[in-house]
């Protein structure tokens, strides 16, 4: 239980700073080509993997956004479709392919469970393949949020993408869906309120 509860806390906000410096600690390279990329493959990636894609699996997330989006709402919409689609393509690669929505004590060694550091760091990385590969035309990737601990909540973590129009920030969320589904895409000061979009209203 440890484990989980370490491999969600920790990742302090710098709004200012480069997201690459945060991955950069991890040993994760800056993503600058699908043909070879780095993920964590473990809880507070403790352990990473170096992941290749074939131009045909990269045509699937391009699809996505093809053609660009007409605005930035919709633009949203393709980020959490390719963000899933992006966890369903690393999956069976560094064998986080059954990672289950949240945090859970999965038994056996079949499938890595990722906590949200993880989850965090490696949409992160899916991101920023998105914006090199000029994917982005309405975003642009900003560094990892935290909140919890302070706010007497629980720690977590989440990648973030700024509009470029207007600077609204915006939380994209793996975290809270099994690996595959879309992530969760919402505005930051809400997900800094402790959004959970599985709490009953």
């Amino acid at each position: 239980m440890l484990l989980f509860a370490a491999g969600c806390s920790g990742l302090a906000y710098h709004a200012e700073k480069d997201p690459d410096r945060l991955l950069a600690r991890y040993d994760i390279g800056a993503p600058n080509t699908y043909k070879n990329f780095t993920t964590c493959s473990r809880p507070g990636c403790s352990e990473t993997s170096i992941i290749r894609f074939s131009r045909r699996e990269w045509q699937q997330v391009v699809d996505l956004f093809t053609p660009p989006s007409g605005n930035a709402a919709e633009e949203r919409r393709a980020i959490a479709r390719a963000v899933g689609l992006m966890e369903r393509l690393v999956g069976p690669k560094n064998d986080t392919f059954a990672d289950e929505a949240r945090n859970t004590l999965k038994l056996g060694y079949r499938s890595h469970q990722l906590a949200c550091i993880s989850e965090s760091l490696n949409t992160t990385v899916f991101l920023q393949l998105f914006q090199r590969q000029q994917l982005l035309r309405w975003h642009r990737v900003r560094y990892p949020a935290h909140r919890g601990v302070l706010d007497l909540t629980k720690p977590h973590n989440t990648a973030v993408v700024e509009q470029n129009d207007n600077g609204a920030l915006y939380a994209v969320d793996s975290w809270f869906r099994a690996n595959g589904e879309d992530a969760v895409v919402v505005p930051l000061a809400k997900w800094r309120d402790g959004y959970d979009p599985g709490r009953t209203r």
